[in-house]
């Protein structure tokens, strides 16, 4: 089948194969076709069209990567954060031939199809003494120099380039030879540029083609009188027109359909973007309120008890994490640190009920217990079955120097990084019931920890510990003290940044998928220094509020 790629741009509108190019990749097929190689090439064109590409659907990944130096005795194979080993170890020739390419990484599109990988390997295979040993004094031209510039080689609607080390074949559209003809065809009618063309034509076209068929038979009858060759003859030019008068039909037909879903499409489209337009509008406006929602950093009430930073970047507009600080007396400050199951708007809604239940708090002046049993049995009556949240709430006493807390469910714990060098971080532990809103009787025991001044607590969301790179590790909490113990007696500023940045350095070339969420707080030495609180997420401003 003739392919051409369908891009505006003449230098990629038409697959440089040529017509000789062409010729000698069939021969070279028929040639491959006969040789043990051969059936790599098949079996692998058949795995990835129906095996690969199953498994990327089931997680939406559109690309799937074969690492052939993976380090291990066979191939690796990733699909987005997941990799498969043991997938591919049977195809030894075909990543011989590969590697005589000097290839090491195979990125494919989960679109294609068996015969487009067997056309794509069939051209390297015909070009591949040019390809692994390049003459440097020559700049590639043909079909070489389609694979190593940076457009690629067009064909069989993929476009295939080599980068480096990596083959690429992407899945690109196209517009066949059928297409290509109804489009000039009603381009050319005067009346119609549109299907009913097709339909107009096609009793014209038939007529046309059965007097042209029949007009030399009547001669040939009356000159000769041989009116049964006359009869055969008018009959095969009616079959002939008849089936003139179909394709036309036909090939209206399917116009026809393709211009209906291409106006129900482009419908869609429109009120797709007029929606998600109003949808971007309203997450603004929700997202301003989120950020309504946190401390007021200009309270300076609580810049008596503590110093504090926090770092707040959800993966979308609006997050499911949550934290708060406020004052509840003249010694005591209340924390809270919540994770609502979920991220986005539905969360978002969920962290305004914490919101309104924690500034309740103070004027209600009931105990830590009562405060967590208030706030299980709101949520457990406004949210929405199966879902919940993971708070820590914990009171600071300045008088005493304890911190009462307890964790409803909350993970990670939160970390105690004493003042005293020499004293280990450690998490705090214990305090632990239920997550929120799951139940409408919990079991809520508050425990308690004692604080000296310098003392830090350190809270940090799930999506901190979670976090995984390109090649599906996770950070874990070892990386994470390792981080703590190297960043102590450093400012609160310099240990929330550091966990930010090393996390963004850890899982570089991902994309976020949860809320990450820090909350540090130092226990006063006696001196009134600041608060700050800083936004990570690329769609916000830093912002930073100092008060002496």
């Amino acid at each position: 089948m003739d392919y051409a790629h369908s891009s505006k741009d003449a230098t990629t509108a038409v697959s440089p194969l040529g017509i000789v190019d062409r010729v000698y990749m069939r021969l070279v097929g028929l040639f491959l076709r006969r040789t043990e190689l051969w059936e790599d090439i098949r079996r692998f064109a058949s795995w990835l069209e129906f095996d690969a590409a199953g498994l990327a659907g089931q997680t939406h990944e559109s690309t799937i990567l074969v690492e052939l130096d993976s380090g291990r005795p066979g191939p690796t194979v990733r699909i987005g954060a997941s990799k498969h080993h043991d997938l591919l170890n049977d195809y030894q020739q075909l990543w011989d031939l590969f590697a005589s390419l000097g290839i090491k990484h195979v990125e494919l599109d989960s679109r294609l199809e068996s015969n487009q990988i067997k056309d794509v390997i069939t051209v390297l295979y015909a070009h591949r003494r040019r390809l692994s040993k390049p003459d440097e004094n020559e700049t590639p031209t043909g079909v070489v120099g389609s694979l190593l510039g940076e457009k690629g080689l067009h064909m069989a609607c993929t476009c295939v380039s080599i980068r480096g080390q990596r083959l690429v074949v992407s899945y690109t559209h196209c517009t066949l030879a059928f297409s290509r003809f109804m489009r000039w065809f009603e381009q050319r009618q005067r009346n119609f540029h549109d299907h009913r063309a097709l339909f107009h034509a096609a009793p014209r076209y038939a007529a046309l083609v059965w007097i042209v068929s029949i007009g030399p038979s009547i001669i040939y009858a009356h000159a000769c009188g041989d009116w049964i060759q006359f009869t055969m003859s008018a009959f095969a030019a009616f079959l002939l027109a008849g089936l003139v008068y179909m394709f036309f039909m036909v090939a209206g037909s399917v116009e026809y359909e393709n211009e209906e879903k291409d106006y129900q499409l482009t419908k869609a489209y429109y009120g797709m973007k007029t929606y998600a337009q109003h949808i971007k509008a309203d997450l603004r406006d929700a997202q301003e309120i989120q950020h309504k929602f946190l401390p007021d950093l200009t309270d300076d009430r609580l810049s008596e008890h503590i110093d504090w930073v926090a770092s707040f970047d959800p993966a979308e507009e609006v997050g499911g994490d949550y934290y708060d600080v406020q004052v509840l007396d003249d010694n005591k400050i209340a924390i809270l640190f919540g994770d609502v199951s979920g991220h986005g708007l539905a969360a978002a809604f969920i962290t305004g009920i914490l919101k309104t239940t924690f500034a309740s708090w103070p004027e209600s002046q009931i105990t830590l217990t009562e405060f967590m049993r208030l706030l299980n049995s709101t949520l457990h009556r406004l949210i929405p079955v199966g879902s919940f949240a993971a708070v820590f709430v914990g009171v600071y006493d300045r008088s005493t120097g304890e911190l009462s807390y307890v964790n409803g469910g909350h993970y990670p714990q939160p970390l105690h990084m004493p003042a005293a060098g020499e004293e280990p971080i450690s998490s705090i532990a214990g305090g632990g019931t239920l997550l929120m809103g799951v139940d409408q009787n919990i079991r809520i025991e508050p425990s308690r920890l004692s604080l000296k001044p310098g003392d830090v607590i350190l809270f940090v969301s799930d999506a901190v510990v979670d976090n995984r790179n390109i090649e599906g590790e996770l950070y874990g909490a070892d990386r994470l003290g390792d981080l703590l113990q190297a960043r102590r007696g450093g400012s609160l500023q310099d240990l929330a940044e550091s966990i930010v940045n090393e996390g963004r350095f850890f899982s570089r070339e991902t994309e976020q998928t949860d809320d990450t969420t820090i909350l540090a707080l130092q226990i006063k030495k006696g001196r009134k220094e600041g608060t700050t609180e800083f936004h990570t997420s690329g769609t916000h401003s830093t912002d930073a509020h100092r008060h002496g």
